[in-house]
């Protein structure tokens, strides 16, 4: 009996351990400013293929600084503008592999990241990351 509950005592103070640490380390990164929010630009792109005659649809979604997210959303056309630019200004070979479109991802990451300066050297970039939703050819 004496076993059982120390087992239990030993495994509820684990679990408040777990706990706060995760308070402390969701705390820290807010502070930080880096809780972070899926933006979706809008609807899907579709253009073509530089050089070709190949159809591309394509959406994404921006994972992004909360603390930016007004910013991302004010410039909305303009990161939808950068975004198509990009896909618009890449051969055919860059839509073809998994590591070509990782490729795509970060150029597209590093194009919208420049639409908003950083006004010191310790901030971080607005855009995280970028998923790709929605991938068509035709």
């Amino acid at each position: 009996m004496a076993k059982k509950i120390i087992i239990v005592i030993v495994a509820l103070l684990l679990v408040l351990g777990i706990a706060v640490g995760a308070f402390f380390v969701v705390r820290s990164n807010r502070e930080k400013g880096q809780a972070i929010v899926y933006y979706s630009p809008g609807d899907a792109f579709v253009t073509n293929v530089y050089g070709t005659e190949t159809l591309l649809k394509l959406n994404v979604n921006l994972a992004i600084r909360l603390v930016n997210q007004e910013k991302v959303t004010a410039v909305n056309n303009v990161i939808r503008d950068t975004i198509l630019r990009t896909m618009r200004s890449q051969p055919q070979e860059m839509f073809e592999t998994a590591e070509t479109l990782q490729d795509m991802a970060v150029l597209i990451q590093t194009n919208v990241n420049a639409l908003f300066p950083k006004e010191s050297e310790d901030e971080e970039d607005v855009v995280l990351r970028v998923y790709f939703i929605e991938f068509v050819t035709q």
